[in-house]
């Protein structure tokens, strides 16, 4: 990946689509020129590829939808709330596939302990002007620092094969029996003898 003073067509419409360059995004960034390297893919709109992200709320999200080309509306990525900077991309063309999970010994605050510190203060809404400002130019820096930075400082790689599903959507809709919403009747959930939707089927009556 190239420095963020030299950016790829791609990194300058990631930038866009995301708002600004930061270090998650950097980071990955980089993960998914990683994949695609290691899959034999190249862009074509997600459209070879699915990928499953084991974190939620963050910027490394919209790093995959514009670089892989996977988004949740064409219905090849899947987000786990489960915390991890973790990344799985298959190809669902032969079942080839890489997770990519961070390096136990990256360490934000190496590369910048001022960042490190100012992070939660900003995330929070607590930071001043000053600060918010000083956080977001070191940031850039981060970011640059990562984008350059040897792969195997920043990841690891796992290879394996895998099944690839057809995943097939349902077009037919019923009505819930008790808020009389429209539902795809894969979603309806069969509760004494009542087909409902999800938010009604998990209701205390």
């Amino acid at each position: 990946m190239e420095k963020e003073t030299e950016h790829t067509p791609s990194l300058e419409a990631l930038i866009q689509f995301h708002g600004h360059l930061c270090g998650g995004l950097a980071f990955a960034a980089r993960v998914c020129e990683k994949a695609t390297n290691e899959l034999g893919v190249q862009c074509n709109h997600g459209n070879d590829l699915r990928a499953v992200i084991e974190t939620t709320d963050a910027c490394g999200i919209d790093a995959v939808q514009v670089i892989s080309g996977c988004t949740s509306g064409k219905g090849n990525l899947t987000i786990l709330d489960y915390g991890k900077h973790a990344y799985t991309f298959i190809n669902r063309r032969n079942g080839e596939a890489v997770r990519i999970l961070r390096h136990r010994d990256f360490d934000l605050e190496r590369i910048d302990p001022v960042v490190a510190k100012l992070r939660k203060t900003v995330f929070s809404g607590e930071a001043t002007e000053e600060e918010r400002m000083t956080f977001d130019l070191r940031m850039l820096k981060v970011a640059d620092v990562i984008l350059s930075m040897p792969e195997e400082e920043l990841f690891t790689v796992q290879r394996f094969k895998t099944e690839v599903f057809k995943k097939t959507k349902a077009f037919e809709q019923a009505e819930c029996a008790r808020c009389g919403e429209m539902v795809a009747v894969n979603r309806l959930n069969d509760k004494d003898g009542e087909r409902l939707c999800i938010p009604c089927s998990e209701k205390r009556v």
